[in-house]
């Protein structure tokens, strides 16, 4: 039947209403998926794909708008989206090599020679075609044992948790899964940048040049700035051009919200 066991957002979403989340990411990515534990796809509203075989609807398909189809990736990504993990810093995706992809550019894909931790995304390569084929979520590591457990969606057509040798040929890598960065405190101010001569950093440019940003900025954030050459822009003439950065006290780089963005003023001298 077409419309059974079909669910709408608040159906599923009310299956972890009682989860209250952490801010600490591994920890509430890992209680969001406690809570799916037992889901099974649908043995009564199922499509047949071309190969023959039967996908049954599932809420995380349908959260992803994809409910026929292979749910491992989606089941993953559902868990990620509910704890509110930022899709900037860790992307997600329903397509297992995809994933993989967006991951190895985000620079959080980790070979197996990586000791992986509760929260990570684990992918499997259960055909051995050297992609990713199935995927999961790291739930307990134990090194001592050799063992890892896992949680994974589209496992026997369910949501359970599976247990694995570490060394186990199948598995083929893991994304890392970052933490979630601290609030930073953000005042109106404006903020004059120390400009270098070159990348380097290392010699002031003493040519009279200022060069402001004003905005929502962090407390005891310092700008600064140095040249950059040949940049051309279509119809418009180049008068000068900066690298501008914004630190933080740690040597880190602020990136401005989008929804709060900062003014550059570059005063050239006369």
């Amino acid at each position: 039947a077409a419309d059974a066991d079909v669910e709408s957002s608040s159906v599923w979403e009310s299956s972890f209403a009682g989860v209250e989340l952490t801010g600490v990411w591994a920890n509430d990515v890992l209680a969001i998926a406690d809570t799916q534990l037992g889901y099974t796809e649908s043995a009564k509203n199922y499509e047949i794909d071309p190969d023959g075989n039967r996908k049954g609807y599932t809420r995380y398909g349908a959260w992803y708008g994809n409910p026929y189809s292979d749910w491992s990736a989606m089941f993953v990504s559902f868990c990620l989206n509910y704890a509110k993990v930022d899709r900037t810093l860790m992307p997600i995706e329903a397509s297992c090599p995809l994933w993989v992809d967006k991951l190895e550019t985000a620079k959080l894909y980790r070979d197996t020679n990586y000791t992986p931790k509760a929260g990570d995304v684990i992918f499997f390569d259960d055909n051995d075609d050297g992609a990713a084929d199935h995927v999961g979520l790291l739930y307990e590591v134990n090194e001592e044992a050799g063992e890892i457990k896992t949680i994974e969606g589209d496992s026997g057509d369910a949501v359970q948790y599976v247990t694995y040798n570490l060394s186990d040929e199948n598995i083929l890598g893991y994304g890392e899964l970052p933490e979630k960065p601290k609030d930073i405190q953000r005042t109106q101010q404006t903020l004059t940048a120390v400009i270098y001569q070159d990348d380097k950093l290392a010699d002031p440019l003493n040519n009279g040049t200022k060069i402001t940003v004003s905005g929502l900025l962090p407390a005891d954030a310092a700008i600064i700035a140095y040249p950059v050459k040949n940049v051309e822009i279509e119809e418009q003439i180049v008068l000068a051009a900066y690298d501008i950065s914004i630190l933080l006290p740690d040597g880190t780089v602020f990136e401005p919200a989008s929804d709060a963005p900062v003014k550059v003023n570059i005063r050239l001298p006369k």
